[in-house]
């Protein structure tokens, strides 16, 4: 009843679930024709589709890594690849299937991609209990041996591009892996995890939790409706979920100033920020209208943001009327374009010279 990054999956129920349908598999398609069992890492397997080739991938040793490789069925460009990182703990398809859209858009200019699950999301294997996967810098290896395998595949060069916890996968293996050359951060609510985001995250679930029973409350309410209850229900509930953020928020300040780096006067996001811009790696970083990672951007850099746009190498780019996932299909759309031009490519499939945008045009806001 929480949201993917304080919430443990079911497995167990999961796979009851699952044994109970493989009993009764039969029962239903009895006298139907069957086609052969594959599973999610049957690597024989190639999709074709009007400008795409797609097939799985299984990156070794344990714990595996599954994802899809999709590369342009005709013309390539000699611009680097990107792999897509989990957001949150969304699988590889992408949150409104946006990943899949990107990759094969991509792929329509060109561009070959590599879609993954990070151990312990998705079709990947476990990673070892109690490890905090989606904020943990040790995935910074995973993430290389993403890497590996598209140098494997011969790409000497990638992109990364990460929403949300994807994002600070993305910032902390560009850091150690010069093989990185590119960044695409999307909505990033974390650029270095500390403790204060661990209690953020504690309280959130609680929070959550307790929301979830209410609206169960609320349901059984409806047999016997109170006419003055649901006006002030909805009111309280907007108010306390303002106050909980807004507490949240302070005590991540608070305790980001406190930071032993802070207190020394070194501001260790923002030197890292610039240490990746000056070995060349271009930096694109988008930000919904009115999204929770502004604040985190400004805690970094400072309210104005005015020490990231003196770093030479970043893009900014805001997207009106969207959430914190692209959900709407016209930011899924805009975000495409960006990726495309993030990458160098022109519309005529050349690369450009001049691959770094200072804004968003507003022909890829439209609808």
């Amino acid at each position: 009843m929480c949201d993917p990054t304080a919430n443990r999956i079911p497995a167990a129920a999961l796979d009851r679930c699952a044994a109970w349908m493989a009993d009764h598999a039969g029962e239903a398609v009895t006298g139907k024709a069957m086609l052969p069992a594959k599973g999610p890492r049957d690597a024989s397997e190639v999709l074709v589709g009007p400008h795409y080739m797609e097939e799985p991938v299984l990156i070794g040793p344990e714990p595996e890594i599954c994802g899809v490789f999709c590369r342009p069925r005709r013309r390539h460009t000699v611009a680097e690849p990107v792999i897509f990182l989990n957001a949150g703990g969304v699988p590889h398809v992408g949150w409104a299937r946006g990943t899949v859209e990107a990759a094969r858009e991509l792929a329509a200019e060109g561009l070959a991609s590599l879609r993954i699950d990070l151990p312990g999301l998705g079709l990947s294997g476990q990673t070892e209990p109690g490890r905090l996967f989606l904020y943990d810098e040790r995935t910074r290896h995973d993430v290389s041996r993403a890497v590996n395998w598209m140098e494997r595949a011969g790409y000497s060069s990638v992109g990364l591009v990460g929403v949300c916890a994807g994002a600070f996968q993305a910032f902390h293996a560009a850091r150690a892996d010069r093989r990185i050359c590119a960044l695409t951060m999307i909505n990033p609510l974390c650029f270095a995890w500390n403790s204060s985001y661990a209690l953020e995250m504690a309280v959130w679930k609680t929070y959550e939790t307790s929301k979830a029973v209410s609206a169960r409350n609320a349901a059984v309410m409806e047999e016997s409706p109170d006419p003055d209850a649901p006006a002030w229900r909805g009111i309280a509930s907007r108010h306390a979920r303002l106050i909980v953020r807004r507490g949240l928020e302070a005590i991540k300040s608070t305790l980001s100033m406190l930071h032993p780096a802070a207190l020394a006067g070194q501001r260790r996001v923002e030197r890292w920020m610039r240490e990746l811009c000056g070995r060349g790696v271009r930096v694109l970083l988008v930000t919904s209208e009115g999204d929770l990672s502004l604040k985190e951007i400004a805690r970094h850099f400072g309210p104005e943001e005015e020490r990231l746009d003196s770093i030479r190498g970043v893009t900014r780019v805001s997207l009106p009327n969207a959430d914190h996932t692209l959900t709407p299909h016209h930011a899924r759309r805009a975000m495409i374009a960006r990726l495309i031009d993030h990458g160098g490519v022109r519309r005529d499939g050349h690369v450009r010279s001049d691959n770094l945008l200072a804004t968003t045009s507003p022909s890829f806001l439209a609808p």
